[in-house]
C-alpha cells in the first residue's frame, strides 16, 4: 500500500480545527473523515483526543455547538415543513442527540425539590375508612 493510498493520521492543529469545525454544524465524525484521505481515521482522531486534553476541550465545544445548531435546526424545519410526519421524526431525532450533547441546555428538567425547599421526605399515612355504618353502637 502506498502512502497516497492511506489515511493520514500525523496530527496537525489545521485538520482537527476544520474537523471540529464541521462537528459544529451538526457533521458526524463518520461523515466528515470516511472516503476523505486527507483527514485521519476516526482511530487516529481518538488517539489524538488521548494524547492531549487541549483538544479534548476543543472537541467537546465543538459537540456542544453541535447541539445548538440542532436546535436552531428543528425551528427552522419546523417553520419549512411540509411533510409533517417526516418533519417530526427528523425534529424528535434532532432533539434526541441535543438533550444528549448538552443535557443542561436540552435535556429533561426534572424538579426534584420539595414544596418547603427541604429534601426531607414527606410522610404518608394510609387510613382505611370503612363506608359502612357501625350499627352495634
Amino acid at each position: 500500500m502506498n502512502s497516497i493510498e492511506t489515511q493520514m493520521t500525523e496530527f496537525t492543529q489545521e485538520i482537527f480545527d476544520d474537523i471540529c469545525s464541521e462537528i459544529s454544524k451538526g457533521r458526524s465524525l463518520r461523515s466528515i473523515v470516511e472516503g476523505d484521505k486527507s483527514y485521519p481515521s476516526r482511530a487516529a482522531f481518538y488517539k489524538w483526543l488521548d494524547a492531549d486534553q487541549t483538544l479534548v476541550d476543543q472537541y467537546v465545544r465543538a459537540k456542544q455547538e453541535c447541539a445548538d445548531h440542532y436546535a436552531e435546526e428543528i425551528v427552522e424545519i419546523a417553520d419549512k415543513s411540509t411533510d409533517w410526519q417526516k418533519d417530526r421524526l427528523r425534529i424528535d431525532a434532532r432533539k434526541w442527540v441535543a438533550s444528549k450533547l448538552k443535557p443542561k441546555a436540552y435535556g429533561e428538567k426534572l424538579d426534584l425539590s420539595s414544596s418547603d425547599g427541604t429534601m426531607t421526605p414527606t410522610k404518608i399515612e394510609l387510613v382505611v375508612v370503612d363506608p359502612t355504618p357501625n350499627t352495634d353502637a
